[in-house]
């Protein structure tokens, strides 16, 4: 990430005063339904809460783990209650809404000052701890298992999308995509029943797919890194391959946004005299992105709602970034099986885990949908935390992926290997996103199933990058 650290006053005043002036607007807008005199609360809170935390700001453009938690939690302590109002307070989950979302804003609250608290003295300790550390690049041959390994990894997926034709719907182009809803979500379990030789194929192939879909790309951009040297040419000739992750979107869109933010960071770290420039255009061009596909999304004629505009809009924000109204849902569920659900979570993390144990049941999520009469929901991180351990102890769960997310950061950030380097980069999004857009299900599930076989195949490689110019 960036190593000038002097425009982070500028991006903590922005973040102080945004908060407050949206907490003004939520506060006097005096159409709101009654039951959401609280939610001025959430970007007050936010707004004072990083007012007495400034200190973090000195790092949070060299750390991406801070960037991207404060980001997250930006989105939906401030941004979302905005977009709520603009939207007529509209979403997926309204069911008890009015006896609910006082105890979900506390909840937020709560959660939030836990996780700042806990960002703050871990990153203090990273910080004495790499503060001598310096990095020199050498140069040094990938060793011979490396190669022969990641082609036999391609050829695999190869014979896959032959051999059985519905792999081919598992991914889709951007474009395509966008034109999908709930309904025409596919999965390996419209393909192949839990047990059988093609179901494990199938797994297999998503699971090598997930890994390749990185690796090949980075491959190749070093590659030219190598031929090329540390010019503009080099850079120009390694952004088409990252937007080619937009040619092989799942029915998870993110994956292609992290896949893709990771390849830019590669970019910056292999080409340091250019990494500012990088940073700057890709985080014009993703907040372009984004804001496209969420108004193409918004006005899609094919949706799950039949709200439009920013009523959907509304609904999309709570439920992409667990907005008040999820949080507030929480409190519907009101089963007593957490052990059996936390057993079946656990197990179904494992790749595989149809064939080798045959459970089944319901993960948190399910049990949210259902108790909350809902689909395609899923269950915060927090509110899942609050299932199992109850209110006092909830933000728990949210402090030690804090934990983690922040020593990954600061491992990223003087990593050598370049693979290494890739592999926790996508860890430390996939931690920090699960605070605000996932929970641990979704969590352990790509810890398994990408960020260790990417550690396993990070460690048949040299232990040294290639060598900055």
């Amino acid at each position: 990430m960036f190593s000038d650290k002097k425009n982070f006053t500028i991006i903590w005043l922005f973040i102080v005063i945004s908060s407050v002036i949206s907490g003004f607007i939520l506060y006097f807008d005096f159409d709101k339904p009654y039951y959401y005199k609280l939610l001025p609360l959430l970007p007050f809170v936010f707004g004072l809460i990083n007012l007495f935390f400034l200190m973090l700001y000195r790092n949070i453009l060299s750390n991406i783990a801070l960037t991207l938690v404060i980001g997250l939690y930006y989105i939906r302590f401030v941004i979302v209650p905005l977009i709520m109002m603009m939207g007529n307070y509209s979403s997926f989950l309204k069911f008890n809404i009015s006896s609910n979302i006082n105890y979900g804003i506390v909840l937020m609250v709560y959660e939030l000052i836990i996780v700042y608290v806990v960002m703050y003295y871990s990153e203090r300790k990273h910080k004495k701890a790499n503060r001598k550390i310096h990095v020199k690049f050498e140069g040094k041959k990938l060793p011979s298992l490396f190669r022969p390994i990641l082609m036999c990894l391609l050829f695999f997926c190869i014979i896959i999308l032959i051999a059985i034709p519905e792999s081919r719907q598992l991914y889709s182009s951007l474009f395509t995509s966008l034109n999908k809803t709930s309904v025409d979500i596919v999965s390996i379990d419209s393909f192949a029943e839990r047990g059988g030789l093609k179901r494990a194929l199938l797994t297999l192939y998503g699971l090598t797919m997930e890994v390749i879909r990185l690796l090949i790309p980075a491959y190749i951009i070093i590659f030219i890194r190598k031929k090329i040297g540390n010019k503009i040419t080099g850079i120009m000739l390694s952004i088409p391959i990252v937007l080619a992750q937009f040619l092989l979107v799942s029915n998870t869109h993110a994956r292609s946004i992290i896949c893709a933010v990771i390849l830019i960071l590669l970019l910056a770290k292999l080409y340091p005299d250019w990494s500012k420039k990088l940073y700057k255009i890709s985080f014009l061009f993703g907040l372009l992105f984004v804001l496209i596909y969420f108004t193409t999304k918004i006005n899609s004629p094919i949706s799950n709602s039949s709200n439009t505009g920013l009523e959907y809009a509304s609904e999309i924000a709570n439920a992409y970034f667990s907005g008040p109204d999820n949080i507030a849902a929480t409190f519907n569920v009101e089963s007593d099986e957490q052990i059996k659900t936390l057993i079946y979570t656990l197990v179904s993390a494992i790749p595989f885990n149809g064939t080798i144990f045959g459970l089944s049941g319901n993960n948190y999520s399910a049990l949210y949908n259902n108790f909350n009469m809902a689909e395609f929901q899923i269950g915060p991180l927090i509110s899942e935390s609050y299932y199992y351990l109850g209110a006092i102890f909830a933000p728990i769960i949210s402090a030690v992926i804090v934990v983690l997310a922040i020593k990954y950061g600061n491992k990223a950030k003087y990593e050598t290997n370049i693979w290494k380097y890739i592999a926790y980069i996508y860890l430390v999004i996939i931690l920090a996103a699960s605070l605000v857009m996932y929970n641990g299900t979704i969590l352990m599930k790509t810890v398994t199933g990408v960020i260790i076989p990417l550690l396993i195949v990070a460690n048949l490689t040299s232990k040294r990058a290639i060598k900055n110019d």
